[in-house]
Formats: C-alpha cells, sequence, structure tokens
C-alpha cells in the first residue's frame, strides 16, 4: 500500500502451485516415450516497491524468491528409472531460486505539451539447472546473469515515441537448456542479442 504521502508504495504476495501429472519423459525397457508422472510444488515470495524520490525520478524494485521442487518421483507403471528420472526433493530444473529488477524513470517537462522520458533498467536472474540432479548427463547450471535495458523519448498528451535498447550489454546468457528425448543432444536458448530499436505509439 501507499505510504509517505504516496511517495512510497510496497506490494507484498506469497503464492504456492502443486502440479500432478507432470509430463515428462519416461523410460521402458526398451523404448523412451513423453508421459504423465509425478508431482511438484513450487512456492515463493514476491516484493515490489515503487519510491518516488523527486517529482521528476522514480526508483522502483521487484524481487522473488522460490523454491521448486518435486514431491514425488516421476516413474510410472511400467516405466522404469533412467539417471535422468527426478526423485523427491530434486530441484525442477530451468526455474530460478530468484530474481531482481531495479529501474529508474525521469520524467522532466520540455515544453507544455511535452514530457522528456529516460528509463533505466537492470534485470538480475539467479542460477538454475537443466536437469533434476548432477547425475543426470544434460546436468547444466544455467543462469546467474544481469541484464540492462534502456528507453529514451518524448511524450505527448495522446503519442510517444521511444528509442528502445534492449540487452544494453549484449549479454548471451543461457535462460534455457534441455535434451530430446532419447537423444544425447543438448538444445540451449539463449537471450536475444542486443536490439536497438524504435517505439511509436499513439491513443486514439
Amino acid at each position: 500500500g501507499p505510504f509517505l504521502n504516496r511517495r512510497l508504495t510496497t506490494n507484498l504476495a506469497a503464492y504456492r502451485t502443486d502440479w500432478s501429472n507432470m509430463q515428462v519423459s519416461l523410460q521402458t525397457p526398451t523404448y523412451a516415450y513423453l508421459g504423465n508422472a509425478g508431482a511438484a510444488r513450487i512456492q515463493g515470495i514476491e516484493a515490489e516497491i515503487t519510491a518516488r524520490l523527486t517529482n521528476e525520478l522514480d526508483l522502483s524494485f521487484n524481487g522473488m524468491i522460490q523454491s521448486a521442487k518435486l514431491t514425488a518421483d516421476q516413474i510410472a507403471n511400467g516405466s522404469v528409472p533412467s539417471v535422468s528420472t527426478g526423485h523427491t526433493g530434486d530441484r525442477i530444473p530451468n526455474i530460478p531460486d530468484g530474481t531482481l529488477t531495479l529501474a529508474l524513470d525521469y520524467h522532466h517537462p520540455l515544453s507544455r505539451t511535452l514530457t522528456g522520458i529516460v528509463h533505466v533498467d537492470g534485470n538480475y536472474v539467479s542460477k538454475s539447472f537443466s536437469a533434476f540432479h548432477p547425475g543426470a548427463t544434460s546436468y547444466w547450471q544455467i543462469g546467474d546473469y544481469v541484464v540492462f535495458n534502456a528507453r529514451v523519448g518524448v511524450r505527448a498528451h495522446d503519442w510517444d515515441v521511444y528509442t528502445v535498447v534492449n540487452n544494453l550489454t549484449d549479454q548471451r546468457a543461457i535462460t534455457t537448456a534441455s535434451s530430446p528425448i532419447s537423444s544425447s543432444l543438448e538444445t540451449v536458448v539463449t537471450m536475444p542479442p542486443r536490439m536497438i530499436g524504435l517505439n511509436v505509439s499513439k491513443t486514439f
């Protein structure tokens, strides 16, 4: 809620998700297939704080910490465990323990009808892993990276124009990784490279 004559706003949320019959790779003595097995619990806390430092400068913070673990073994009737099978207590792949975002927004009148806008944000993603446990052949660390974005432009009553730069430092961090079923290959997804663009919008 708002504090200090609405110059400070805070929000706090807690969540829990119970997930059953997950879609997973299963193994029989003769072949592998995609099926449903196991269960998991994802729970965490998220906080958001916005502070008006001056009449023209705002600072915002968003942070999240979470736990994502299996609550049941990923074994179905007729399947057999393999080195990549997830067991109770294992971390769910590709889900970080936490994220953090800090942003600055500067607004300055340029004329009676135009306002200059500058926005900068930094986003931290903690590490995660590509498989349930170190015994899996496709177990890799992912994440633990920071990416910066910026936006500069002008705003009027019913239109705005911005120059946008995403991934300022051209970070090439891996965001997810996995192995296709019955394959020794590793498939990874990386963050998009630096992108510079122009954003024009108008309201009617």
